[in-house]
């Protein structure tokens, strides 16, 4: 292991680490003492390389490729790294640099020693040693490593091949060829004399084919003994030289005519249809049935039957007008023109992304006066609302704006796509129609069985469209109409129960008045309806003393001036017997309303009238007692009258009613509310 030095092979980049074969750090005590070569070449600190800022690796100025990086510690031993003074402070750090400096040195003495003598260092460090990679130095004070040593014999081989050999007569040296330092001998050409072939050396191996020219042959030395048999081919035989002198008798057979005969070999008029076989003349009654190839041909009969057998006046030429009918034919060019006619009057098609990207130029075939082509703007970004039927689109087209003509009321919203006509107007176009969004179209599609369904009963989805009115009102009340639905489906619904009732409820239409009556007063129902629940109801009371009630209701004027006088009234009631029997004797009772004034009077001495309450003879004697027991009875008639009214209202409302306030026998008062 080599404590002060390593080398980095094959390796690119800018940064190495000052770690040693072992991975330790390679400590050092000033950045002097590295030593750096790349390729064999020392580097400058400071110009070449520098130290990353914690000082554990040399940064190159310039990153290498595939290079051989060597970075190796020298101490400087020639003078102390510390020196001592007599009385001077010695530290620690003094006494760790001056082991250091030592220690270092040994350690780098220890790299070149085991370099030296195990084989397994770097040499190439030592500056008494040249390797591989460095300049050969020729003189007797440096070494050379093994490396080097064949470095230096392969250039000395290389420059000997390519300088020392030397060319002879008729050869031909190139140097560095195939590669660096090597040497391709090859014979010159044209340079090989007859003298230098040796008699009898030019075999036929040695002559290569189609090298014996005729210029090679002396005249008259090719003779049929020269010819072996078959070789006389047709290529060697010139054209017109096998003349009729040359062919025996009999000597052209069928076999030996071959299908190149043209016509002036054949006799005029000597060819007829029987020459041919049956399968190359295709006739008349063929023509169903044959198959087409390229080996048979239709007689005059079979094409009029089988093609076009139209006259000039039933063919239609480019330039002509076209007719469409099966009785006539149109050239290829007429064909073009029609169909350039029919783009013409249909106009193009030109998809764009968005209404920002119009064609700077018209896209209609006949530009720039073309209209009629469709622009299909797939996805409009930005909602634009037309201004007295025409959108501006600023920047449209490049910088220049695209007017939309036609929109009149119609959005074009984003998300839309949108379909516009040309026009001959650079840049204006109008409005065709909006195309529908993509994701809605897949939405829908997704959905086409429910699309399929609604459209197998379009006529009660016409019919719900008619009534849209009462659709909108249904969706507003919705909740009620849930709260219905909830109804009917209870055990009991009282939706049911309405249903079952429905004269009381049309009854209770009728009587509509009364019903908001007694939904005015239903407080007072209510306390009528707690009333008859108890055991003993002052309701009933009334009911049974109804003559009782009637007279007080024809008194009502005195029964309002006992209500003004509740107290004596409240008096009166806990004497309810004296009432029943003051009401036997209503004359009496109106004589003491027309003395009201005595009435009070005597309700200021209730103690007095108590006293008489056991008499009834006394009362009926007692004027101001009387007074007070008609007040009393006017009173109780006035309730019965209400109380009447009430049980008539309940009768129409099925026992629904609305009995307000009553004032009972004794004057008192209360909301009996509803039942």
């Amino acid at each position: 292991m080599a404590y002060a030095s390593i080398t980095y092979t094959s390796v690119s980049g800018t940064t190495f680490a000052l770690t040693n074969s072992s991975g330790d750090p390679i400590p050092y005590l000033r950045q002097a003492d590295i030593a750096v070569t790349v390729n064999g070449t020392l580097k400058t600190q400071g110009t070449d390389y520098t130290f990353n800022s914690a000082g554990t690796a040399i940064v190159l100025g310039v990153a290498v490729s595939n290079a051989t990086v060597s970075i190796s510690r020298i101490t400087d031993i020639s003078d102390a790294t510390v020196v001592y003074t007599a009385g001077s402070t010695l530290t620690a750090q003094d006494l760790n640099n001056a082991d250091n400096q030592i220690r270092f040195g040994l350690q780098e003495f220890s790299d070149t020693y085991a370099a030296l003598t195990t084989g397994t260092g770097d040499l190439q460090v030592l500056g008494g040693f040249i390797g591989s990679a460095e300049p050969w130095t020729a003189d007797n004070a440096h070494a050379a490593t093994t490396g080097a040593i064949d470095g230096r014999i392969d250039s000395k081989i290389d420059t000997a091949l390519t300088t020392d050999v030397v060319a002879g007569d008729s050869l031909t040296i190139t140097d560095n060829s195939p590669a660096s330092g090597q040497i391709t001998i090859g014979v010159t050409n044209a340079s090989i004399s007859t003298a230098k072939l040796v008699d009898s050396a030019v075999t036929t191996a040695k002559i290569a084919d189609g090298n014996v020219t005729t210029a090679k042959i002396l005249d008259s030395n090719v003779t049929t003994a020269k010819i072996a048999d078959s070789n006389v081919t047709t290529a060697k035989i010139a054209d017109s030289n096998v003349t009729t002198d040359k062919l025996a008798n009999g000597a052209v057979t069928n076999a030996k005519v071959a299908s190149g005969i043209d016509g002036s070999k054949i006799s005029a008029d000597t060819i007829d249809s029987s020459k041919l076989t049956a399968a190359t003349v295709v006739v008349n009654s063929e023509v169903p049935s044959v198959t087409v190839n390229d080996t048979s041909f239709f007689t005059t009969s079979a094409t009029d039957r089988r093609y076009f057998r139209q006259d000039s006046a039933e063919t239609i030429d480019s330039g002509m007008p076209w007719s469409s009918s099966d009785s006539f034919i149109a050239t290829t060019a007429a064909i073009d023109a029609r169909i350039i006619d029919l783009v013409d009057d249909v106009g193009g098609f030109v998809p764009i992304a968005n209404e920002t990207s119009f064609p700077v130029n018209n896209p209609d075939i006949n530009n720039p006066d073309g209209a009629g082509t469709i622009i299909s703007v797939k996805e409009i970004v930005t909602t634009r609302t037309p201004s007295s039927g025409t959108v501006t689109i600023a920047n449209g087209a490049g910088s220049n704006t695209v007017t939309i003509t036609g929109c009149g009321s119609t959005v074009l919203p984003s998300g839309y796509g949108l379909l516009v006509e040309t026009t001959t107007t650079l840049h204006t176009y109008v409005f065709h129609r909006l195309t529908p969004k993509a994701t809605e179209v897949t939405t829908v599609a997704s959905i086409s069985g429910n699309v399929t369904t609604v459209a197998g009963i379009s006529a009660n989805v016409t019919t719900v469209a008619g009534i849209s009115g009462n659709v909108t009102t249904v969706a507003t009340n919705i909740s009620d109409i849930q709260t219905v639905a909830n109804d009917l489906n209870e055990p009991v619904s009282e939706i049911d129960t309405v249903a079952t009732n429905i004269t009381n409820v049309n009854t209770v239409g009728t009587n509509i008045t009364n019903v908001n009556t007694v939904a005015t007063n239903i407080a007072d129902i209510q306390a009528v309806a707690a009333d008859l629940a108890e055991p003993v109801s002052e309701i009933d009371t009334v009911a049974t003393n109804i003559a009782n009630v009637n007279t007080v209701g024809n008194n009502i004027t005195n029964v309002n001036t006992v209500a003004t006088n509740n107290t004596n009234v409240t008096t009166v009631a806990t004497n309810i017997a004296n009432v029943n029997t003051t009401a036997g004797s209503i004359a009496n009772v109106n004589t003491t309303a027309t003395n009201i004034s005595n009435v009070n009077t005597v309700a200021s001495n209730n103690a007095n009238i108590n006293t008489c309450a056991t008499d009834i003879a006394a009362i009926i004697a007692a004027p101001t007692q009387a007074a007070n027991a008609a007040a009393s009875a006017t009173a109780a008639a006035t309730s019965a009258a209400s109380a009447a009214n009430s049980v008539t209202a309940l009768n129409n409302l099925a026992y629904y009613a609305n009995w307000g306030l009553i004032t009972d026998a004794v004057g008192t008062t209360a909301d009996y509310g509803s039942l």
